[in-house]
This record gives structure tokens, C-alpha cells and sequence, in this order.
């Protein structure tokens, strides 16, 4: 019998209660993550945070770059979280989790700048 690997990973989505998506261009030749904080710029266009203070959508699944160039030549964006309470713990910039200390930047820019309540799961659970 083969043996089984199983692989899991933190709930994004901590409750599905005041969740909103939206989709937006996503720049040519960028891979995306779920739960990369993104950068909507006036325009519409998805950028990866510089500095985890300047963000304001989460991406809702992966993208490869060769993906978003096919998405941006049907002119069709990526899905990313507006609004809702994502887990703090499962966020990352370009793929990689956040830091404690990129952590705290990144929830204070959340509770001053978005729609989106960045916290830590209860009872290490979300939806």
C-alpha cells in the first residue's frame, strides 16, 4: 500500500462574514501567491508590496507570470480579497510569510488604510 504525505497549510479566510473579492490587472510577467499582499494603484493594477505598509488587496490563489500575461491579453484580472478578516498568520510578500516584525507593519497599515482586519486565528482555526 503506498504510503500518503498529506500537506496542509493556515485558513486564509479567517470568517466568511463581510468577505468581498474584486479583480484587478495583474502586472505582465509577475508570479503571484495566495495570500500576497498586493498594491492596487489608482489604475487598477496589482503590484507587490514594497515595504508591507503599503498594501491594500490579499491575492486570493496563485498566479504565474505566464498566467497574468494571459490574463492581462483577455483583459481579465486576478481575484484578490477587499474586504474581511484574513489570518495574520498566513499573509506573505512575494510567497514568503511575514516576519513578527513585518507582521506588526502590515496589521497597523490594515487597521488605518483598509477594509481588510488582518488577525490571528482563535483557537488556531478559521473558516
Amino acid at each position: 500500500m503506498p504510503e500518503l504525505t498529506y500537506q496542509t497549510t493556515e485558513p486564509l479566510v479567517l470568517s466568511p462574514v463581510g468577505v468581498q473579492t474584486n479583480s484587478f490587472m495583474p502586472t505582465a510577467d509577475t508570479d503571484y501567491k495566495r495570500g500576497d499582499l498586493l498594491v492596487l494603484s489608482a489604475e487598477g493594477a496589482l503590484t507587490h508590496t514594497a515595504d508591507h505598509a503599503d498594501w491594500t488587496v490579499v491575492c486570493l490563489d496563485d498566479c504565474t507570470a505566464a498566467q497574468a500575461n494571459k490574463q492581462i491579453e483577455a483583459k481579465v484580472g486576478i481575484s484578490v480579497y477587499t474586504h474581511g478578516e484574513i489570518n495574520l498568520n498566513a499573509v506573505t510578500a512575494n510567497g514568503t510569510l511575514l516576519n513578527d516584525t513585518q507582521k506588526t507593519t502590515a496589521r497597523a497599515h490594515s487597521a488605518l488604510s483598509t477594509s481588510i482586519t488582518l488577525r490571528k486565528p482563535q483557537n488556531g482555526k478559521g473558516v
